[in-house]
This record gives C-alpha cells, sequence and structure tokens, in this order.
C-alpha cells in the first residue's frame, strides 16, 4: 500500500538510502509491504488478490523506488488493536475458530 505524508518541518528531511534532499512541503510516498499477506489465499471471488502484492513490490524494488519512499514493514494487530474496531465478542469468536481451525489442520 502507498499513500503520501506532508512533511512540514523548516528544515530539509533525506528520503530513503539516496541521500536526496527532500524540499519542506514535498509530499514523500510512504510505502507498507509485508511478505506474509502475499501467502494467503482468500478464494477465487475475494477482490484481494496477494500476488499482486508480490508483483508491485518486485516492480518498486527493480525501479529503486524504494530509495525515494519511507519504507515501512507493518506490525501484526494485537487483540487490543483489533477491538479498537470490531466488537469484543466477534474478536474472541474468530480467534477460537482459528485455534479450532489450526487444530483440525494439524491432526
Amino acid at each position: 500500500m502507498i499513500r503520501s505524508s506532508n512533511n512540514d518541518f523548516k528544515m530539509s528531511v533525506k528520503s530513503g538510502d539516496s541521500g536526496e534532499e527532500v524540499l519542506p512541503g514535498h509530499r514523500v510516498p510512504i510505502y507498507y509491504y509485508d511478505p506474509v499477506v502475499g501467502s494467503f489465499h482468500y478464494g477465487q471471488r475475494h477482490p484481494m488478490k496477494p500476488h499482486r502484492i508480490h508483483i508491485t513490490h518486485s516492480l518498486v524494488l527493480s525501479y529503486n523506488l524504494n530509495k525515494h519512499m519511507h519504507f515501512y514493514r507493518p506490525k501484526l494487530a494485537t487483540k487490543w488493536d483489533l477491538c479498537t474496531f470490531h466488537a469484543q465478542g466477534k474478536v474472541d469468536y474468530s480467534s477460537l475458530l482459528s485455534k479450532m481451525i489450526s487444530s483440525y489442520v494439524n491432526i
């Protein structure tokens, strides 16, 4: 996922590893990537296509775009993080289902 941020600093900011200076107020792209996301198959009708994430990341690296943007790897959400957007009962139920499925698959 790529989004932009405004840098409203009064001094110049370095962007990536390229050493190029970014002028104040210049929008620096922010790139989030986690290689684990592309390892899942969400089903044929699901709108998210993980292989597209891998392809996009390969293009970013091939064209050295990562040197011109802020690169972040997102952290895994905790139960507390999930409860910020979902009811605790739903989070607990999903956790229980996940444990049941993993124990079934490991048999």
